[in-house]
């Protein structure tokens, strides 16, 4: 079997560059990251620090948690809680096949105080949808007329960020026209990206209005497309040319 030697000019294995900062520090200046061939991550800690810090506010402060760490031996009869920081004895933590000592990481305390956060949480949550059930009931009508409104409003302010006229046959009734994909595949991308509903009028809304890629069509020449490939209107204009 053929040996393998370092290369000439190396760095030494106990340092290492950073690719952030470029400066030369210790191997343990990096944190661990297994999917690494060393093992290291290419960030500094500092470097790293500096870019976590960058996404909090000004007066954000570093605190310093103390880390529990369990050592894994067979004569092991004591771990420490991760949850309360506190070391029970390792019947107080249930079994679970997935951990690497076969049990899991929080006391039975703590899993018992998790699941009745999370039951109150739930029975928040299923309060605030009868509430909402109940004003729905006696409010229906006014709620569906604001919504009808609300949404005529928003597709009258989308046909008109694009002309409010068809491009084909120029008409300008604002109940026939619509807007179309020019490239097609409008289905595929009502159903892939953006939804149901006003959700598209909602995106073209968000996304600026995009110009190349929509326009306005009344529904005659919409569907004359969709269904035939082209629209009688350019069948009759290069007639006439």
């Amino acid at each position: 079997m053929r040996s393998i030697e370092p290369a000439v000019g190396s760095a030494s294995p106990t340092s290492k560059r950073c690719s952030k900062c470029t400066d030369e520090k210790p191997i343990g200046e990096f944190s661990r990251n297994a999917r690494r061939k060393d093992g290291r991550n290419l960030w500094c800690k500092d470097c790293c620090q500096r870019l976590y810090l960058s996404t909090k506010p000004p007066d954000y402060q570093l605190q310093r948690y103390p880390k529990f760490r369990n050592v894994l031996r067979p004569d092991l009869t004591e771990k420490r809680c991760t949850k309360c920081g506190e070391m029970r004895p390792r019947d107080e933590y249930s079994k679970d096949s997935k951990y690497p000592d076969g049990r899991v990481k929080w006391c039975r305390d703590c899993r018992k105080a998790h699941r009745a956060e999370l039951a109150k949480l739930k029975q928040y949550q299923q309060a605030r949808e009868r509430i909402w059930r109940t004003y729905y009931s006696r409010h229906r009508e006014r709620l569906r007329a604001h919504q009808k409104e609300a949404q005529a409003a928003l597709r009258r302010e989308v046909i008109s960020a694009y002309g409010a006229r068809c491009v084909c046959c120029g008409e300008t009734t604002f109940e026939f026209l619509a807007i179309d994909h020019v490239h097609g595949g409008g289905s595929r991308h009502r159903r892939d990206v953006i939804g149901p509903g006003r959700s598209f009028y909602l995106w073209l809304k968000r996304h600026g209005y995009p110009a190349d890629e929509f326009r306005v069509l009344c529904h005659n020449c919409n569907a004359a497309r969709g269904y035939y490939g082209y629209c009688p209107h350019e069948r009759e204009k290069e007639v006439v040319a």
